[in-house]
């Protein structure tokens, strides 16, 4: 995996040197909790705490763009799931979420059978995949306000599947991922580290298939309720057999507003800048999380 480590090195990089200058300046804001870790596309590494619940709705369209910046042509198609999730914590410094959703799918170009000439159908609606993961808190330095996470679980393909009849919501297949997340604050910024590996998990005789992951993230609060964010999303995709590794390189921006008691509402784009062997894509995320 060779190739995913200059990439990686570079987001390090930047990250780390942001932290050396925001700890040589910076006012910290009065409290840690008026901090808010969450961002849009990058885990963060703070859990709920003991015994608290939250729950998300989300809703986040995705539609394919063909043919710019080293990316595959492709047709239109668009996907637009919504998904709830709930995190309990089980104690300060591990949470369980669950995660399941309902979508529909549009794509211009399905064929059921890849050799098949004869136009299939262009929708398809049901449920998606189902997900559960465990955040384990191993490392909390209070001086530096500094989280660091192992955020591990399975993604399980409960999914509606593709047919002869309807485009498929599902992968078809488990997948397991986990990752390395950390969560720093330096003064009123923010910023969220990830470093993650994803794994299908095939069926007997199928082909394996993974890919690593980089998400940086910053955010500043502007006000205590108001934290715009901007994050650098890469993905190393690699494949058994003669099929090509697939790079993916996207940014997200965004705001991040927490309010209330335990109120949060997010908004924002994840637009994909340049790729190899993959297709470009475009997806709005709007959020809503209740703490319980």
């Amino acid at each position: 995996m060779k190739e995913a480590s200059y990439p990686l090195g570079l987001v390090m990089a930047v990250f780390l040197s942001t932290i050396a200058r925001g700890q040589e300046g910076g006012d910290r804001m009065s409290t840690r909790s008026a901090l808010e870790h969450g961002k849009i596309s990058t885990a963060d590494a703070t859990p709920v705490g003991r015994h608290a619940m939250e729950i998300e709705l989300s809703y986040g369209p995705t539609w394919t763009r063909s043919g710019f910046g080293g990316f595959e042509r492709t047709g239109p198609s668009q996907t637009h799931p919504v998904e709830l999730a709930f995190t309990y914590g089980i104690r300060d410094d591990l949470d369980l979420t669950i995660t399941m959703g309902y979508g529909t799918a549009y794509d211009a170009h399905y064929r059921h059978d890849p050799g098949d000439s004869i136009a299939g159908p262009t929708h398809g609606d049901g449920h998606t995949d189902d997900a559960v993961s465990l955040r384990w808190r191993f490392l909390q330095e209070g001086a530096a306000a500094l989280d660091l996470a192992l955020v591990s679980g399975f993604v399980v393909p409960t999914g509606a599947r593709a047919s002869v009849d309807s485009v498929g919501l599902s992968r078809e297949c488990w997948s397991w991922d986990s990752a390395l997340v950390l969560s720093m604050d330096l003064g009123r910024w923010t910023g969220n580290l990830e470093l993650g590996v994803s794994l299908l998990i095939p069926f007997e005789g199928e082909a394996y298939e993974g890919a690593t992951l980089t998400n940086v993230a910053f955010g500043y609060h502007v006000l205590d309720w108001l934290q715009p964010e901007l994050e650098v999303n890469y993905q190393h995709t690699f494949k058994q057999g003669s099929d090509p590794a697939e790079d993916h390189l996207a940014l997200t921006a965004g705001l991040v507003a927490p309010f209330g008691d335990g109120y949060r509402l997010t908004a924002g784009v994840l637009q994909s800048a340049w790729g190899h062997h993959t297709i470009a894509t475009t997806t709005a995320v709007l959020a809503f999380k209740v703490a319980l």
